[in-house]
């Protein structure tokens, strides 16, 4: 079965982007994309050593993008607390 691709194409400079579960599976291929596209994403995980190795994977694959380690458990308090210092329009 080919895999599906994202049809979207546009840039994404000067966007923020927060991706839970960024260290595996589909966290890390949108934050791949996002990051490819120029976004600054900031990869939430709760294991850092999980997360650098995707952090470096990505950086390997698509070097425009420098997405930033969190690492925390994502519950919902947690994820308000990450996005209050969030302007509006990043």
């Amino acid at each position: 079965m080919p895999k599906a691709l994202c049809l979207l194409t546009g840039r994404l400079d000067g966007k923020l982007a927060i991706v839970t579960g960024a260290n595996s599976g589909i966290g890390k291929e949108t934050t791949a994309e996002l990051a490819r596209r120029g976004a600054k994403v900031i990869m939430a995980c709760r294991n850092k050593e999980r997360a650098e190795m995707a952090r470096k994977w990505i950086l390997d694959c698509y070097t425009e993008g420098q997405p930033d380690v969190l690492t925390r458990n994502v519950p919902n308090e947690t994820v308000k607390q990450c996005i209050t210092p969030v302007k509006p329009g990043q």
